[in-house]
């Protein structure tokens, strides 16, 4: 990983693995049946994360750290062996996104591999459809297991303008880097996105993103408009 910080590890015990929509909406990243979260908190520090003001999703972490450490769940690997199996009995889609509060393959996933471990987890459950939104070079290192299953990797791309993206995700893996893993998961038959989120008028540029999903062959680039912070906040917090 490029330049992602190392911030200050707190771990957690979660009581139950799957966070679980029984009104669910698979056009909802937010709102899938199931939904796993081993990490809190993040490292790239991107000026437009919806962490940063919304409270929900920071529970587990001291008020007054919110962006200055992660809270690693240690125990959700074991209570996905637990609960998996029942789970998968259950009358809802059988579909998952991995990572909804954080990224999942922060630099702390190198140490704790808990991202990997729930992917192994899922091997022995065919039926099982997941989704991986991150936007880290560091899922190349599970190729292996998600060459075995039927997971899509979302990449977010905001812009791919590098002097751009530098400003608005600073820590995070550059354009090239994120645009060379897709390339590499498309190479090894794994499902992509792009997802450009937020939308940002002026400097998004979709046009491109379609371009590179074309080349690529990926599935499709998801755009959403901006929810947490007006395009003008955006602006003023990188200096536009």
């Amino acid at each position: 990983m490029e330049k992602a910080k190392n911030y200050p590890v707190k771990e957690i015990k979660l009581d139950k693995a799957f966070k679980i929509y029984r009104d669910f909406n698979l056009e909802e990243d937010f709102k899938y049946p199931f939904h796993l979260t081993p990490y809190q908190g993040c490292s790239f520090g991107c000026v437009y994360c919806f962490n940063t003001i919304n409270k929900e999703y920071w529970t587990s972490l001291d008020q007054n750290g919110r962006d200055k450490q992660i809270a690693v769940a240690t125990n959700i690997v074991d209570l996905l062996k637990k609960e998996l199996p029942e789970v998968s009995l259950m009358d809802l889609p059988k579909v998952v996104r991995i990572g909804t509060e954080a990224e999942i393959y922060g630099p702390t996933e190198e140490n704790y591999r808990i991202t990997r471990g729930i992917l192994e987890q899922f091997i022995n459950y065919p039926e099982w459809r997941g989704e991986i939104p991150t936007k880290s070079d560091l899922v190349l290192r599970d190729i292996d297991l998600l060459k075995k299953l039927n997971f899509h990797v979302t990449i977010t791309i905001v812009t791919t303008n590098e002097s751009l993206a530098e400003k608005l995700e600073p820590y995070a893996p550059s354009v090239k880097k994120r645009i060379e893993t897709l390339r590499e998961l498309r190479a090894n038959g794994i499902n992509c996105r792009i997802r450009c989120e937020p939308y940002l008028e002026g400097i998004s540029d979709v046009d491109n993103l379609l371009k590179i999903k074309d080349e690529l062959g990926l599935e499709k680039v998801k755009v959403k408009a901006l929810n947490y912070y007006s395009l003008e906040e955006i602006k003023k917090m990188i200096g536009l």
